[in-house]
């Protein structure tokens, strides 16, 4: 069934929701759901991503988990208390997948590493994959656009945008997987790359579990890249993916060709 949950929706959870810091909510959301949309306007005020998957740097969320937990808490509690039946976006499911008590101190064993590498592993995966930071901005820049005026064209620069996106995320998940491995020693016999990857495995579930109470369809399936949304063991397959030189001369020609 999950072949055809709407990306929009699940890209939604992570883009719109998740890092709504980063995000311009959409005006007729915000005329309509007013209580949400301060809930959401109090969360942005700390400038904390909340899913490690739309970001360039892994190591510092992980090292700011114990600060991005309980503000991610708050903000669940928050929308739970407007008079209002739209959904949640800051979802309790998860926040008990990052957030659980034995998580938070298996984690405390590798932050150091983690502190003294952040830049390092930061670096090598924007430079092997792209930027994460940057194409997040792009989607959410072109989906306000999208609001403002609905275009075709927009759709597909948007839909485009998305394609890549989800490849960005495969490349970043493996490249710092490999990295935090590399560089970081075991813990109780456990790389920091095995820990990392049950992280996102439960974190990418939540958002699973998430489309599936909402009973969220599509009529279309979801792009080739896309397929982790609702097999998330398939993030962890393949070798990391080299997005750099070729990869960056190819989109960068593309955006050209659409005007982006």
């Amino acid at each position: 069934m999950f072949q055809h949950l709407s990306l929009l929706y699940f890209l939604t959870l992570l883009i719109l929701c998740c890092t709504a810091y980063k995000i311009r909510l959409p005006t007729q959301y915000i005329q309509e759901h007013p209580c949400i949309s301060s809930c959401v306007a109090n969360f942005s005020s700390y400038e904390y991503p909340t899913n490690i998957l739309e970001g360039d740097d892994y190591a510092t969320y992980l090292v700011n988990l114990r600060d991005i937990c309980p503000v991610l808490n708050d903000a669940h509690d928050c929308v739970s208390e407007c008079d209002d039946s739209s959904f949640n976006p800051f979802s309790k499911r998860l926040y008990l997948a990052m957030c659980k008590q034995e998580r938070l101190e298996a984690l405390e064993p590798y932050l150091p590493c983690m502190k003294m590498q952040t830049e390092t592993i930061k670096e090598e995966c924007v430079e092997v994959c792209g930027s994460m930071d940057e194409i997040v901005t792009q989607i959410s820049n072109l989906t306000y656009q999208n609001e403002l005026k609905h275009d075709a064209h927009l759709e597909h620069k948007i839909s485009l945008f998305e394609h890549y996106q989800c490849g960005r995320v495969q490349c970043f998940v493996q490249c710092n997987k490999s990295l935090f491995s590399k560089l970081c020693p075991l813990v109780n016999g456990e790389t920091v790359g095995s820990f990392l990857k049950h992280f996102i495995l439960d974190t990418l579930q939540a958002s699973v579990d998430d489309m599936r109470a909402s009973h969220t369809k599509d009529s279309g399936p979801l792009l080739p890249n896309c397929t982790f949304i609702y097999k998330p063991d398939t993030l962890f397959n393949d070798a990391p993916r080299t997005f750099s030189c070729l990869y960056i001369f190819v989109f960068g020609l593309v955006a050209v060709m659409l005007n982006l």
